[in-house]
């Protein structure tokens, strides 16, 4: 009997047991179950709703570029002639010099007079012409001389004129004859004896006097 008593207690003994294991096991089965729950609420609720972004326009307009006139005009050597001179004062490449008519006395009669008393005066139908010219001396000799320039002029009548031929005499504050070293500057007065009827359309130009190639450049004397 008393091994029977000591049998039953033991099987009472475990079924509490297990009873007991069984409720503490599912309880925390339960717990993890709301846990996970309410994470994904909570995962859920802190995800706000994607925002549509709109998509980037870009506007491209066309440039628009107005012409403009242009204001100056450039003389090339290719286009001078005696129709088309370089302007008075303005200087120009003629060889190995630097040429610019600075003034001009279309009527220098009165003052050739002067200059001296031995200059005779213009014949009939003539006048001298006096053109006030600087050179410029820019090449690889070691020296030059205004010499070196021939300096004409020529109007409607289409007849050149030169410095000797068609002499005024002595011409005050001539252009100087003595040698230039390069770089240097000679400035004077050149004068021609001319028909009258040339002197409003009369034009200088200027050429080497001594090279094979030398082409004439012609200057405005007005």
């Amino acid at each position: 009997m008393a091994e029977e008593k000591v049998a039953r207690r033991w099987r009472t003994w475990h079924l509490l047991t297990a009873v007991v294991v069984s409720l503490v096991v599912g309880g925390a089965v339960g717990a993890a179950i709301a846990s996970g729950d309410d994470n994904d609420n909570n995962s859920n609720a802190a995800i706000p709703a994607a925002t549509a972004v709109p998509a980037s326009t870009t506007t491209v307009r066309a440039a628009t570029t107005k012409p403009t006139a242009s204001t100056t005009t450039t003389i090339k050597r290719s286009t001078n002639s005696r129709e088309n001179p370089v302007p008075k004062g303005e200087p120009a490449k003629v060889g190995a010099w630097t040429v610019r008519v600075l003034d001009v006395m279309p009527n220098a009669n009165t003052a050739i007079a002067a200059a001296n008393q031995f200059n005779d005066p213009p014949k009939p139908g003539q006048q001298f012409f006096m053109a006030k010219v600087e050179l410029t001396y820019n090449g690889d000799e070691q020296t030059a001389t205004p010499f070196d320039v021939s300096l004409k002029a020529v109007g409607q009548s289409n007849v050149a004129y030169s410095t000797f031929e068609n002499t005024c005499g002595v011409v005050p504050d001539s252009l100087p004859s003595g040698e230039l070293f390069k770089g240097g500057i000679a400035t004077g007065n050149v004068c021609w004896a001319i028909a009258s009827s040339d002197a409003t359309s009369l034009v200088m130009s200027a050429e080497e006097a001594f090279a094979f190639d030398s082409r004439k450049v012609f200057f405005a004397l007005k």
